[in-house]
């Protein structure tokens, strides 16, 4: 299949079938790889983005399920795309209660 319209200074290349699905095949699993390695952040930075004292996400980890990573025996690591999503969970469940 030819194409008629090709960018003026570009270099056409032809590539088979099966090239191109392993292309295509490689930036999908380059775009995955990155969404499942999400940045884990620490307690301090994690309070300062939820507004509160770094004991204080200590203890809804122990106590309310706030999910976190741990790292040693007291230190704690977190994915903000994790804790939104349960921060979100709580204030739905408490839209419902009342």
């Amino acid at each position: 299949m030819a194409f008629d319209s090709v960018r003026p200074g570009a270099l056409a290349v032809t590539l088979t079938v099966e090239q191109l699905e392993r292309r295509i095949d490689h930036a999908i699993a380059k775009a995955l790889a990155a969404r499942a390695t999400p940045a884990l952040i620490n307690t301090a930075t994690m309070a300062e983005r939820l507004d509160m004292h770094p004991k204080t996400l200590a203890r809804l980890v122990r106590t309310e399920g706030l999910p976190a990573h741990r790292l040693g025996s007291a230190e704690y690591r977190f994915d903000p795309v994790e804790v939104e999503a349960w921060v979100r969970a709580r204030g739905a469940a408490k839209g419902r209660a009342k």
